[in-house]
């Protein structure tokens, strides 16, 4: 078996795999804590700002783009990346690469400390896409730099989409966490606000320690 044949078989099970669990989790336990969670409110509590929101948005469209270049070649077809895929691959991959280091500039410090902004499920998310993400993006700019051979470099084009699988699968779950569990509306997350109750009920810790 191929390098790339196997590449698309773990592909379309990982991707299948985090799908299955998020709807088997879904039925067992997200629609309670979905069904528990507040239902409206008014949207009074800056929760995030507006460079805050168009990182996060833009970081998760460039790596749904960065996945479909990526893994659609060798899911469908078998055959390695080419063509204006490859230049819309590598593309996207500047621009992830940007809001990547951008979303960890502006969000690790609340990630990392103790005021309780997010659950413990998105700071897990949120480690995991910066330490993926930095891994796909080294193995790839590793791979330029003409100092390995051809054993080498398809090491490190292994590593490269195996990290982009992994990060697309935390992608998705994070999102499902996020925007499915977690009650809520389409006009907090545009504009970044939510309700005291959302708050009260979400994120405690955070709303005694900004009081």
């Amino acid at each position: 078996m191929t390098a790339n044949k196997l590449f698309a078989i773990l592909t379309v099970l990982a991707l299948a795999g985090t799908v299955a669990w998020s709807l088997l989790h879904f039925l067992a336990r997200g629609r309670l804590v979905r069904a528990a969670g507040p239902a409206g409110g008014d949207a009074t509590v800056r929760r995030l700002g507006l460079i805050e929101r168009g990182s996060y948005v833009l970081l998760a469209l460039t790596l749904l783009a960065l996945a479909v270049t990526g893994m659609a070649p060798a899911v469908c077809t078998g055959k390695a990346l080419t063509g204006w895929l490859l230049m819309a691959h590598v593309g996207s991959g500047g621009a992830f690469m940007f809001f990547l280091l951008l979303t960890a500039l502006l969000g690790a410090g609340s990630a990392a400390g103790p005021d309780g902004k997010f659950a413990p499920s998105q700071r897990c998310a949120f480690w995991a896409t910066l330490l993926l993400g930095a891994g796909t993006a080294v193995t790839m700019m590793v791979s330029m730099v003409p100092i390995f051979g051809p054993e080498g470099l398809d090491v490190l084009r292994e590593v490269h989409r195996y990290c982009g699988l992994a990060l697309v699968a935390v992608g998705y779950w994070h999102v499902y966490q996020t925007l499915v569990v977690r009650r809520g509306r389409i006009a907090w997350l545009i504009s970044g606000k939510v309700s005291p109750e959302w708050v009260r009920h979400y994120s405690p810790q955070w709303q005694t320690a900004n009081k």
